[in-house]
């Protein structure tokens, strides 16, 4: 999954160690068990992973919470809509409620289109219209 090609991978990149030292850490709260290693083909043993209750119950709290800031939205929200396809969830609660969230910034950005000039007016959007400042709606 975390591939460059994979699921995940393809809009989210992380290193094996990384994934080993985030799965210890979660082992270490309750949220995931390791279960016994099996053999594998491919490399060494291999320890498959389960959410625990507790593990479910975080990952869709995370999953239906929006991403804080704007910069987030490239690598945290589609990873939430990454994994919210891999389960067959729909994603549409989480998409309404970034609109939410992102709202206010697109709004102050449309505001200071309209009194920008000179080069801050060149990095407006080509067609200068407030409505391809704000997100999509539907």
């Amino acid at each position: 999954m975390l591939a460059p090609d994979g699921e995940v991978g393809m809009v989210w990149h992380v290193r094996k160690a990384v994934v080993y030292r985030a799965a210890q850490w979660l082992e270490r709260l309750g949220l995931i068990t390791a279960e016994d290693k099996e053999h594998s083909r491919l490399g060494p043993p291999r320890a498959p992973l389960s959410a625990t209750a507790e593990g479910h119950r975080a990952a869709q709290g995370w999953l239906s919470q929006p991403v804080a800031h704007s910069r987030d939205v490239r690598c945290e929200l589609l990873l939430k809509l990454a994994l919210l396809s891999r389960v067959g969830a729909d994603p549409g609660y989480l998409l309404r409620a970034q609109r939410r969230q992102l709202s206010p910034v697109a709004d102050r950005l449309a505001g200071q289109l309209r009194t920008a000039a000179g080069f801050d007016r060149s990095l407006a959007p080509r067609s200068g219209r407030v409505h391809d400042l704000r997100l999509a709606s539907g």
